[in-house]
């Protein structure tokens, strides 16, 4: 609102006026609002919260608060055949182009364009759900509708074990498998506390 503008002679400037001094349209963008505002908020409180990356002091603190140890998978145990069949799986059942996007956005932080790399998301519905049980059918249907409650069940600990299971590239035995898959649910029960 203009409160400057007497409605009586200017309505419009007196009920929109103050939005357009408020919000400027910035140089990169053709349009600016709400969530675009929202975005610069959020886009800011973030950067302005980077923690030097060299740190690792403060993240090997909170995993060892937390009592994760690393998972046994190293830098070295990545098969390479597994991971194709398992990504040949999603492009067929999902018909996913591939498990991350990749697109070219500006950053109006930086004042360029940048390769913004995110993860692919699932469909949802019902038609996605058919596929899921049709790769892991251990899983009932009404299952992919995950909340915090499945975290304790042993139906969870079962889809989270077919999975790893199945892109296990490592020497684990079924014992280290399963305690690996422990250690995971109880690592996610604790993070959803």
């Amino acid at each position: 609102m203009d409160t400057s503008a007497d409605p009586c002679d200017n309505f419009y400037q007196f009920a929109c006026g103050g939005w357009k001094r408020s919000h400027e349209v910035p140089e990169y963008s053709s349009a600016f609002g709400q969530f675009h505002a929202l975005d610069h908020v959020v886009r800011y409180n973030i950067s302005s919260n980077d923690v030097d990356r060299d740190d690792e002091e403060a993240w090997n603190e909170i995993v060892q608060a937390i009592g994760v140890e690393e998972w046994p998978n190293g830098p070295g145990d990545i098969n390479i055949p597994i991971w194709s069949k398992l990504l040949g799986d999603l492009i067929v059942n999902f018909n996913l182009r591939s498990i991350i996007d990749i697109d070219i956005k500006y950053d109006p932080d930086q004042m360029k364009n940048i390769i913004h790399v995110s993860h692919t998301r699932l469909p949802q519905g019902a038609h996605c759900q058919s596929r899921v049980l049709k790769l892991f059918p251990q899983m009932r249907p009404g299952f992919l509708a995950v909340n915090k409650k499945y975290l304790s069940t042993a139906e969870y600990k079962s889809y989270i074990h077919a999975v790893v299971k199945r892109i296990n590239t490592t020497s684990l035995n079924a014992e280290e498998l399963n305690t690996a898959v422990d250690e995971m649910v109880q690592f996610e029960m604790h993070l959803a506390e």
